[in-house]
């Protein structure tokens, strides 16, 4: 407890934490303001033959998965600061358990995670409600608010894992981003055109596109369910559109294939930290 308590007052006594959380806000409320206009427009545009639905839950969905680097970002900058200012040897020197240090960091890298990812739900949900017109059902809203925080909160995990386990806050912050920014994009879209049905299911696995299918999973099917039948319209094709992928998995498959590389690099975390010469 008193390694966490340190890691809170290291966190929150800095302005890092709350300066990545104003673009966050003002991205969430933006993103959801467009979906507001394009029903609006939909709405007075086309002919439908049903009535439109409510676009803030996939909307809301669409905001996590363009943000979640944030959650990474915030988690591994939280946890691997340290090392950047030097004063890990002092932290090692005070608490010489480093398993309870590490603890700390991923617990610290969560809370933030979750936080960012409740500060985009609420700023996004406040504004969606007032810029669109047809209004979601409470339960709607719960799915991707819900599913969104905790991969979020995964997602702050991992960041302070891979930061823990390089040991460098900008090495490990260069990893986050080339990865998630480029490498998995280039990786997904070299297995979806292999050729091979197989091959191509293996996107769906990486960690990038399991948070994403994670959150969109539930508002998708939803949105689909409201169209007729004989529009033929396949809930798995708008899931896999949105997430990237083909053959996604569920919603609870999704997080736990995210949970398990969050597991893969704590580990690595827990086995580079015990052993680094912090002199």
């Amino acid at each position: 407890m008193n390694a966490v308590r340190s890691e809170l007052r290291k966190t929150f006594t800095t302005k890092m934490w709350w300066a990545l959380l104003i673009p966050i806000a003002l991205v969430s409320m933006g993103i959801n303001a467009f979906g507001g206009l394009f029903e609006s427009f939909v709405g007075s545009a086309a002919d439908v033959p049903f009535a439109l639905p409510s676009l803030l839950p996939i909307s809301l969905s669409l905001t996590f998965t363009q943000l979640v680097v944030f959650a990474a970002v915030i988690g591994l900058v939280a946890a691997a600061g340290e090392f950047r200012h030097r004063t890990i040897t002092t932290t090692y020197l005070v608490n010489t358990n480093r398993g309870a240090v590490l603890t700390a960091k991923l617990l610290m890298g969560g809370i933030l995670g979750a936080l960012y990812g409740l500060t985009l739900a609420v700023t996004g949900s406040m504004v969606g409600l007032v810029a669109q017109e047809a209004k979601p059902e409470f339960g709607e809203l719960l799915a991707p608010v819900l599913v969104g925080t905790a991969v979020f909160a995964l997602w702050g995990v991992i960041g302070a894992g891979v930061g823990m386990a390089i040991g460098n806050q900008v090495g490990a912050l260069l990893v986050v981003l080339i990865y998630l920014l480029v490498v998995e994009g280039i990786a997904t879209l070299a297995l979806r055109n292999a050729g091979s049905e197989t091959v191509s299911t293996i996107p769906s696995y990486l960690p990038g596109n399991a948070g994403d299918v994670a959150v969109v999973s539930e508002p998708a099917r939803s949105l689909v369910a409201l169209v007729p039948d004989e529009a033929g319209a396949d809930p798995d094709e708008l899931v896999g559109l949105l997430g990237g992928v083909t053959n996604p998995a569920s919603t609870v498959g999704s997080l736990l294939v995210l949970a398990a590389w969050a597991a893969v690099v704590v580990g690595l975390a827990a086995f580079f930290s015990a052993r680094r010469d912090i002199t």
